[in-house]
């Protein structure tokens, strides 16, 4: 899906709170929404760690994107799409670090 096609999706009446169908369940457009933003931040990590960058994330962005993830976490972790399951107390990490683990990635 474009990125236009993505605006005019979000942006038609009622879609925040229409549900739609996502692997782990039927989520509001408001999350679905969240998802989309969160994976943009999320990849931006992956390309600035394939290209040697700073791999710094935002912090409110990163804040935002876990608010996001985490209610979904063991969806996610149950579809196998992101990794296993951190084999340490998620407390113990940096917020970036518990947001990518999360999603699989390991910093």
């Amino acid at each position: 899906m474009t990125a236009s096609a993505q605006i005019d999706a979000f942006s038609r009446p009622g879609a925040m709170v229409d549900l739609c169908h996502h692997p782990v369940g039927q989520i509001s457009g408001q999350q679905f929404a969240g998802l989309r933003v969160g994976d943009l931040v999320v990849h931006a990590w992956d390309i600035a760690r394939a290209v040697g960058a700073d791999e710094n994330l935002d912090e409110e962005l990163v804040r935002e994107a876990f608010t996001v993830y985490e209610p979904m976490a063991e969806g996610f972790l149950d579809s196998g799409a992101f990794g296993s399951r951190p084999r340490f107390a998620a407390d113990d990490l940096s917020p970036q670090s518990r947001l990518l683990h999360l999603l699989g990635r390991r910093p």
